[in-house]
């Protein structure tokens, strides 16, 4: 069946459940049950001109459909399953769960968060996972940018060029997008409910506090990163000697990075003491830790790769060729050295609170050690 490009924008109307007047309409029902939508949409056949996209809907920030538009690119109809495989294959991309907070984050052969394009379209159809990626830059060419877009300031702008892709019954929780996105729906359904930027202010958000000291390690550390030479200062001609590494630097200590588009999310993707945990609790029911129990363990209960549970438990047993470590010979320091890239990930944007929480469970682990390895003492003197 040949793919038809559809856009859909709906808010559903819901009654009461019971009939009874003392319930709100939309109570228990879906976001945007409370009331039918009351702003229409245009819904326009042709691409307009770009003069009369930006006057009518880009300079007011309002939606519009363009029916049909995605039919332009090459992209519409060749992409089935079989070309992409053949053609682009090998390409590497981004998943994520199909249902935004409530899944695992896909494992694929380039690891947590990463596939290929050929692995993904084997396993799509069965699998909780779905492409969210920048386009790949070999598959520009069959993507063609609206003409609305190629002209005045529109034409310098395109930010990114992103790729959706799933079987069926991907969800996403409330986000905000940029108001200057535009979605092409190749094939399938695509249900959205969108809500005024006049109601943001009723929209409960749940950001991180971070007081003055913490603001001044970042600035410290920012100022650190450009002051190659440990100068204390910087003039002119310092500033036009940095390289791209060194801007690249300082910009990572005001804009955290997002680790899901590198090759390391994994670091970033568990938690370290979930991971010391683990550990523990492995050598407390068996009295020491073996390489094949951890690394099971790590990939089941923390959705981890077998790749970085490896890495792990090589830490753990550093210059020691052997698959188990005594459990009275763990440590808190071995079991941070072994966790070392995850920790350095999530330090540098600890606020204090998060960072006396850390030290608490570090604490809580000292006293942990101490309790297994006092019960491993008994049953050794039991057993003589």
């Amino acid at each position: 069946m040949d793919p038809v490009w559809k856009f859909v924008v709906l808010l559903a109307v819901c009654g009461s459940v019971t009939g009874d007047s003392a319930i709100p309409v939309g109570h228990l029902q879906p976001l945007g049950g409370h009331r039918p939508p009351d702003v229409p949409i245009d819904e326009l056949h042709t691409i307009p001109h770009p003069r009369e996209f930006w006057d009518k809907y880009v300079k007011h920030e309002k939606a519009v459909i363009l029916r049909g538009a995605a039919k332009n690119s090459p992209s519409f109809t060749l992409w089935t399953d079989e070309y992409l495989k053949d053609k682009y294959g090998k390409l590497e991309v981004r998943l994520e769960g199909k249902r935004e907070k409530h899944s695992w984050l896909p494992i694929g052969v380039k690891g947590i968060g990463r596939d290929t394009i050929e692995h993904f379209l084997d396993t799509y159809r069965d699998k909780d996972a779905y492409i969210v990626s920048q386009l790949p830059t070999d598959m520009y060419h069959e993507v063609l940018v609206q003409p609305c877009l190629t002209c005045g300031s529109f034409r310098n702008s395109l930010v990114e060029i992103d790729l959706w892709m799933s079987s069926n019954g991907g969800s996403s929780i409330l986000h905000k997008d940029a108001f200057n996105a535009i979605n092409c729906l190749y094939n399938g359904t695509k249900h959205w409910k969108m809500i005024e930027r006049k109601y943001e202010p009723l929209i409960h958000k749940e950001l991180p506090e971070y007081d003055d000291e913490f603001l001044l390690g970042k600035a410290e550390r920012g100022f650190a990163a450009l002051d190659v030479n440990s100068k204390g200062s910087l003039d002119s001609d310092d500033i036009k000697a940095l390289d791209w590494d060194t801007l690249r630097a300082f910009i990572l200590e005001y804009e955290n990075q997002e680790p899901s588009n590198t090759e390391l999310f994994e670091y970033s993707y568990t938690m370290p003491h979930e991971i010391m945990k683990v550990m523990l609790k492995l050598a407390k029911k068996n009295g020491q830790l073996t390489r094949s129990d951890f690394i099971h363990a790590y990939m089941t209960q923390l959705g981890g790769t077998e790749k970085f549970g490896t890495e792990i438990f090589d830490r753990l047993v550093e210059g020691q060729d052997r698959d188990m470590i005594k459990a009275q010979d763990l440590t808190v320091e071995i079991l941070q050295y072994a966790v070392e890239n995850w920790l350095i990930r999530i330090k540098p944007v600890m606020t204090p609170e998060m960072d006396e929480e850390y030290q608490e469970k570090m604490k809580e682990f000292e006293r942990w050690i101490g309790l297994i390895n006092v019960a491993i003492d008994a049953q050794t003197h039991t057993e003589l």
